[in-house]
């Protein structure tokens, strides 16, 4: 079955805290992301423990302002899904 292969940012900090507790319980990155697109797919939502993070009313406005630094013809060129993937990114910044 062919694959293919996600990369992420992350701070070193934060993935070094992050493997620490996979390594714990047995797991490693690649099982947990795997387990996540499996969810997702599946299930057709993202977790609710992601989003009790990313969508808090807060976070939307702050959100609001990064984007509103965005110049408008930044997302006249982008598909939907990469519109998804930079307000997701944007989200995350705030978690790194």
């Amino acid at each position: 079955m062919p694959t293919t292969t996600l990369n992420v940012r992350i701070s070193p900090e934060l993935k070094m805290r992050g493997d620490a507790v996979l390594k714990e319980h047995g797991l490693s990155p690649s099982m947990v992301i795997r387990k996540l697109w499996q969810y997702l797919a599946t299930n057709k939502e993202v977790p609710p423990f992601i989003l009790e993070h990313t969508e808090s009313k807060a976070e939307r406005l702050l959100l609001a302002q990064k984007l509103s630094s965005v110049p408008q013809t930044r997302f006249s060129h982008m598909t939907d899904s990469e519109i998804e993937q930079f307000l997701a990114d944007e989200r995350m910044k705030d978690f790194a």
